[in-house]
């Protein structure tokens, strides 16, 4: 853990006008007064008071337009007796001083928008009759005419392919588990990690589990030191939640120093180590990395000393937290971290006008990215970390290892390997070769797959999978094929994507090195989907051998996997374990790990035609 003072970033935010604002009459009558009743930039082809009243459909774009921002600076201090006036004058001048030197109204009646340059360049402004590239947004601006989103980004379906297995039920009764992994010089166990809180040692043997590790709330104890787990669903969402414990890596040494780092979600208790939240801010949890040091490394219910925190990240959501730790080849420990959580990536204010007073309200809905942790190397979020938990220094737990790709400078954060991921839950490195594969979840249309390597930036926000990702301000965001002018050059597209017609959030495997299974799936890529609805459990198992496309894994005498699924694990063997619950949330005692095998068939399968020509099997 640094020995510094948390790292504020102090954000002003992107401000946009409420969608449901109140209208005044007197500026909804000027407005008619001045363009008429069908102004080409209303929303819907009806009048509609542009700098109190704002749909998503229109040419505004669901926030201020050139126009609207220039009325905006001149009524600061105005009463509502005196906006009509306000209205009209803003109307004859030229807020913009375009080389036309048109005004405002007659910009407006030719369907242009003051300030901002037409088309699809979103980032151009024009000032002094300049066009400005890349103009940072202006405190009452927003970005206009975004494109059409695509209706259907990946119109081929996700088909299933020759190969086949079958899943057997080696533990069962966790709650909700997300992980299974081993540890060297523990034979024949994985370790199962329960998001509530648990670490089950599970026998592979005859599947008995028994309690490794246990900080849920019921276990604290004042000499574990983590009496600030924070309580899943406490924020008010129900039992849906992606905090909690959500990751396990033992150290390569772990026979012998009996060291191993989890990753949970704790309560705001700590002086972070890096922040993106405003001072005085809200802060949903806290992300800690620690290391735990057990008194006998193969004893079924060891001893467990007092954890050491090496890094504490401020939250701003409870969603998008990553998750997953590993050692790479190299001795380091890897650390994936989504994007701080909400929707977009991106800081979400309304402004309305006080009907009383005249004047604009802004409020916060969301806070902790400005215009993207994931496109920042500067911070944390959205990102896979590398670091040795081996060495510490003057102000650091930990050290940064020499070859990683950024130098701390400030401007880059010297502890991200990798950045540009949404929320990069599950990851895995090639046990032959080293390859380092994250499952990326995306927001509303694409899954992805992509190979890591240091210092890349993935995209996100400016794309989502290999697609251009527009925010849409208060609206879903979307993606087209529409280049975005503001992004910059050599973002890396995934390797593997599907679009939501196949699944809703992608959950990362690991190329498979066993021998148990057909030898065609032999340096395959082996993954899943959590689910194709998010409230039946109907999770899909995905597979690549050669990298370029999707099939999916058939599953004999069922269709799909009947499970959410959660996680998976590779044992000191390299055979697969898939791990899932049938609640799809931390609740009940639903959650089995399974492990995939050769398949069993003993059903009558027929091949049905499905849209899209493609099929699926029944098995009856």
């Amino acid at each position: 853990m640094r020995k510094t003072f948390a790292k504020y970033v102090v954000l002003t935010g992107l401000c946009t006008a409420a969608l449901n604002a109140y209208a005044l009459p007197e500026f909804l009558t000027e407005w008619r007064n001045l363009y008429g009743a069908d102004s080409p930039i209303d929303d819907d082809n009806t009048t509609e008071c542009q700098i109190c009243h704002i749909s998503a459909g229109g040419g505004t774009a669901g926030g201020w337009n050139g126009y609207g921002w220039r009325i905006r600076e001149v009524l600061q201090g105005f009463s509502s007796s005196e906006i009509a006036r306000v209205i009209v004058q803003a109307g004859v001048s030229d807020s913009d001083q375009d080389a036309a030197g048109a005004t405002n109204v007659t910009e407006i009646k030719l369907g242009n928008h003051p300030g901002w340059r037409e088309g699809t360049s979103l980032r151009y402004r024009i000032s002094q009759g300049v066009d400005e590239i890349n103009t940072p947004l202006t405190l009452n601006a927003i970005e206009l005419d975004p494109p059409a989103p695509l209706d259907d980004p990946i119109p081929l379906k996700v088909v299933q392919g020759q190969q086949r297995v079958s899943l057997e039920t080696v533990s069962s009764g966790f709650i909700s588990p997300l992980l299974a992994v081993p540890a060297r010089g523990v034979e024949g166990v994985l370790f199962v990690v329960d998001q509530v809180g648990i670490i089950w040692r599970v026998m592979l043997s005859d599947g008995s589990k028994t309690r490794f590790f246990d900080i849920t709330p019921s276990s604290f104890t004042a000499e574990a030191n983590v009496t600030d787990l924070v309580t899943l669903g406490d924020a008010g969402f129900g039992p849906f939640d992606e905090r909690g414990l959500l990751g396990l890596a033992f150290h390569p040494d772990f026979a012998t120093n009996g060291k191993f780092y989890t990753y949970q979600s704790e309560n705001v208790v700590y002086t972070a180590d890096f922040s993106t939240i405003a001072v005085g801010g809200q802060h949903n949890h806290q992300t800690v990395i620690a290391e735990w040091t057990v008194s006998d490394p193969n004893s079924t219910a060891p001893l467990i000393g007092s954890k050491r925190e090496l890094l504490v990240i401020d939250q701003p959501q409870f969603n998008h937290n990553g998750g997953m730790l590993a050692f790479g080849p190299d001795g380091f420990l890897y650390i994936s971290v989504g994007d701080g959580g909400a929707a977009d990536d991106q800081d979400v204010t309304i402004e309305t006008i006080n009907i009383t007073t005249g004047l604009i309200e802004t409020q916060v809905l969301v806070d902790g990215h400005q215009d993207g942790n994931a496109r920042n190397p500067a911070n944390p979020l959205g990102a896979i970390l590398r670091i040795d938990p081996d060495q510490s220094s003057a102000d650091a737990e930990y050290g940064i290892p020499a070859s990683n790709p950024f130098d701390g400078s400030g401007t880059e954060l010297a502890e991200v390997y990798a950045y540009g991921l949404r929320n990069s839950y599950r990851f895995s490195f090639d046990t032959e070769n080293g390859d380092l594969y994250a499952a990326d979840v995306g927001q509303n249309d694409i899954e992805e797959i992509n190979l890591i390597e240091a210092g890349k930036n993935y995209g996100w926000n400016f794309k989502e999978g290999s697609f251009w990702f527009y925010p849409n301000q208060s609206q879903p965001g979307y993606v087209s094929n529409v280049v975005n002018d503001a992004a910059p050059m050599g973002l890396v597209d995934p390797i593997l994507e599907y679009d939501h017609d196949d699944g809703i959030s992608v959950t990362g495997g690991y190329v498979y090195r066993g021998t148990e299974l057909d030898e065609a799936l032999e340096g395959a890529y082996i993954f899943a989907d959590w689910s194709s609805d998010f409230g039946v459990p109907s999770g899909r198992l995905f597979y690549s051998d050669d990298f370029n496309r999707i099939q999916e894994l058939g599953v004999a005498g069922q269709n799909g996997v009947g499970l959410f699924v959660t996680g998976f694990g590779q044992d000191a063997n390299g055979e697969l374990y898939i791990v899932g619950n049938k609640t799809g949330s931390p609740t009940g005692e639903t959650g089995v790990l399974q492990i995939i095998v050769p398949p069993v068939e003993n059903d009558l399968c027929i091949p049905i035609r499905t849209q899209g020509d493609g099929f699926a099997i029944v098995c009856l």
